[in-house]
């Protein structure tokens, strides 16, 4: 089944949006649930077939909404179309940008919270197949996306971060990570005039010089100085192994 815009560019298939996306992770979902709770042939061919069945539902899902899904690709070739013809800049174009942008995004998620409700139903329904000792080994493991796992990444990584700063410990490559991720979100979200939407009230105003760019700042300056030697565990990595090896080939250092 093939979606096409009004101008003849297929945009969408079941194998391409849900296969690829929501079935693969389905699929890798019920493999982990089988693997975790040793499921029995029976347990894992009932496993299958209840994967086959959601599988179906999606398929069957985007029949009924094929008109609306490709009315919607259609409305998004229009949007990304003036979009790049740009206009006079004015403002009220950039609001009306960012309005059509917002009203896209919330038809799409509207589909994508229907596909993730069937998601955590199909979950539960694996859950079915185990018996009562299964069950007590926990819960169905929930199928990680792309975007969770670079979720995970991100928070576990700014966490670890972070501890290593207050800590003092390897203090300067914390400091060049944070760095790094302030960059980023600068490159994202650039604290520039004229463009729209402006930032919040609550972030306060800015012009080019805002709150992330002050901490990146910072932490390119601590990173520039021995402070984790100063008041962290880098005082001891120093004193046990850096300044040892600085020593032993011949740096020139004070103990």
């Amino acid at each position: 089944m093939e979606l096409r815009t009004p101008k003849g560019r297929p945009v969408l298939t079941v194998d391409q949006v849900a296969g690829d996306i929501y079935l693969d992770a389905w699929s890798g979902q019920r493999d982990a649930a089988v693997e975790k709770f040793g499921m029995s042939d029976q347990q894992a061919h009932e496993a299958r077939r209840v994967y086959r069945q959601y599988a179906a539902s999606v398929g069957d899902y985007f029949a009924e909404n094929r008109d609306d899904i490709a009315a919607y690709f259609g409305s998004l070739d229009r949007f990304e179309q003036a979009k790049a013809a740009g206009g006079d800049n004015a403002a009220y174009r950039k609001k009306r940008n960012w309005d059509d942008q917002q009203l896209l995004r919330a038809e799409a998620n509207a589909w994508l919270g229907e596909l993730d409700a069937m998601g955590e139903q199909y979950r539960l329904a694996l859950g079915d197949v185990l018996d009562a000792e299964q069950k007590a080994k926990g819960v169905v493991p929930t199928g990680l996306t792309r975007s969770d796992l670079m979720d995970f990444a991100v928070t576990w990584s700014l966490t670890a971060i972070g501890f290593c700063m207050i800590i003092g410990l390897c203090n300067r490559l914390a400091c060049l990570g944070g760095a790094g991720f302030l960059v980023a979100v600068l490159l994202t979200q650039p604290p520039w005039p004229l463009i729209y939407p402006p930032a919040p009230d609550v972030v306060g105003h800015a012009l080019i010089v805002d709150k992330n760019f002050v901490e990146m700042m910072a932490m390119l300056a601590l990173a520039c100085l021995p402070v984790g030697r100063w008041g962290g565990l880098d005082a001891f990595l120093y004193r046990w192994f850096g300044w040892p090896l600085m020593k032993r080939f011949g740096f020139s250092c004070d103990e």
